[in-house]
């Protein structure tokens, strides 16, 4: 390894080495005898409603209505669906979403200080090949021209502003979060042959000239290499190759549950090389890793997807039963706000609810429901006082802990503007894996004083006083956080999925295995256009 012990591996030295907003209550708490937090709050998906879907215990119907196409769902593809549609010239259309706001896990809130993420909160930069994505960033002026290598370039003030990374190892904070610091020669070296491999994965294409792996994934080769990594754990593919520096291991570790919700012995090997392989880094000509993330994390581009949806939305609406007929669908629909079942005939539907949502409304299965795993998350934002000291490098906007149980912590006011904070905000997750049915019970279960105390354990292993600093704290919960792409998912329920084309279309980063925000732009986009192609022959 060129890095020597003291000099930071950050993402951009890793291309070198190549060649709960329902619910809301207020908690007084205390950590211990002498640390009184007096505000805790709770909010997360709005699993009321939700869970009546078990027992299908809604009103009857009272009315019935007609709409050309009816989209199921306000998340990321649901809303993309709306974009295509506008697009397209089509106007006549209804989204319908459970929530009081849309948004799916990207919606955000606030406090006094500052806008926060409820869930993702940041987008790579995108592929170069990925025009439909740079089309959108343009719309939104995140994207403000192209150089004259027709290279795009990014809004500097929605990348993130340095210092980006840093981790905290062997007691200390070092720049970017690839382990470096204090790392015996074995170690960095056993590193550094990982990331080579990764990066021999990105440029590596099959018999079929596609890149083994992509973004979307439908754009991904079908070589049969893939049909082998999909059906071993991404622990035993680094065993089998050699990869076994614990600083390595605890890295891959952090990276496959920041994205899957659970870790390399749980994800197929391929969902665990996706990470590093599908991002190509090519939309500038530095190859620059950088990302883009606001204060609200990725509720700023639901804010600008919201556009194309105005006026065509339904909110804290659920759909319960969705039947095929001779000339479309029927869809029972259950709104909140007057308690009251309407009927809708469509002559097209969009599906863009999750997994374990969409199975409910039919009466054959979509898929194998076994083969889905949702871990379930929490994420915590503390208003502190001023921020905790740390030895070494300085506050970044990502701060992860190595080996912790959680997924470190990003500075919310990391991206502001102003000079001056009065109070520092933070906002840590932690995704819960394991057996995903056990681990949402006991997230349910939890107390918000309990959370509390788990998030500050965890935290003070790199800022000993973080305790006494915590003002206020906000936690969401996600019971069904993000999907898992576990063994045999990909050539298994991947392949599962039921259509009922030309009239029921599917659309949720669920049947990709990956919940990213390209893949669930992407499946609204390709429902679209599906959906338009079928009725033109």
């Amino acid at each position: 390894m060129k890095n020597g012990i003291n000099k930071p591996l950050s993402r951009r030295h890793f291309l070198q080495y190549g060649s709960l907003s329902c619910l809301n209550m207020l908690f007084p708490a205390c950590l211990k005898k002498t640390t009184v937090v007096p505000h805790l709050s709770i909010s997360g998906a709005n699993h009321q409603i939700g869970h009546r879907l078990r027992n299908l215990q809604f009103p009857a119907p009272t009315q019935e209505k007609t709409i050309p196409i009816l989209i199921i769902g306000g998340g990321i593809s649901g809303l993309s669906a709306c974009r295509r549609l506008r697009q397209k010239g089509v106007d006549d259309f209804l989204l319908l979403d459970i929530e009081a706001e849309m948004g799916g896990n990207s919606r955000a809130a606030s406090n006094a200080y500052t806008a926060y993420p409820l869930g993702a909160h940041y987008l790579p930069l995108p592929n170069r090949n990925d025009t439909e994505l740079l089309r959108f960033l343009e719309e939104s002026e995140i994207i403000v021209g192209y150089d004259t290598q027709n290279y795009p370039i990014f809004d500097e003030a929605q990348l993130t502003i340095a210092p980006a990374e840093r981790l905290f190892i062997n007691n200390k904070w070092q720049e970017g979060v690839i382990p470096d610091y204090g790392l015996s020669e074995e170690s960095q070296h056993n590193i550094a042959q990982f990331l080579a491999y990764m990066e021999v994965f990105k440029e590596q294409k099959g018999a079929d000239g596609k890149f083994l792996f992509d973004i979307p994934i439908k754009n991904s080769s079908n070589d049969p290499l893939l049909r082998q990594l999909d059906a071993m754990t991404m622990q035993q593919w680094l065993k089998e190759n050699g990869f076994v520096a614990n600083e390595l291991l605890q890295y891959v570790d952090y990276c496959c549950r920041d994205d899957y919700g659970m870790g390399i012995a749980y994800v197929s090997a391929w969902a665990g090389i996706h990470y590093f392989a599908a991002r190509k880094g090519d939309s500038t000509p530095q190859k620059d890793d950088n990302v883009l993330t606001w204060q609200q994390g990725n509720a700023y581009l639901v804010e600008k997807l919201q556009y194309y949806a105005k006026g065509k939305t339904q909110l804290e609406s659920i759909a319960f039963r969705v039947t095929k007929t001779e000339k479309g669908a029927k869809v029972w629909v259950y709104e909140a706000k007057n308690d009251r079942t309407t009927v809708y005939t469509a002559q097209k539907v969009i599906v863009a609810c999750p997994q374990y949502v969409a199975q409910r409304l039919f009466d054959v299965p979509l898929a194998d429901a076994n083969l889905f795993h949702h871990a379930p998350w929490l994420v915590a934002t503390l208003t502190l006082r001023q921020m905790p000291r740390g030895v070494g490098f300085p506050l970044s906007w990502d701060n992860v802990i190595l080996g912790g149980k959680g997924l470190g912590y990003v500075n919310d006011l990391h991206q502001s503007l102003q000079q001056h904070h009065p109070k520092a905000v933070i906002t840590y997750y932690h995704a819960f894996e394991g057996q995903a049915a056990q681990e949402r019970q006991k997230v349910y279960q939890n107390t918000p004083e309990k959370w509390l105390q788990m998030v500050v354990d965890e935290l003070q292993k790199a800022h000993y006083n973080i305790e006494s600093l915590i003002e206020t704290a906000h936690f969401h919960v996600w019971g069904h956080g993000m999907i898992c792409p576990v063994p045999n998912f990909l050539y298994g329920a991947g392949q599962q999925l039921h259509t009922w084309q030309p009239t029921i279309y599917f659309a949720h980063s669920d049947w990709s295995g990956i919940s990213i925000f390209e893949e669930a732009f992407h499946a609204g986009i390709r429902a679209v256009d599906q959906l338009l192609d079928d009725e033109k022959s």
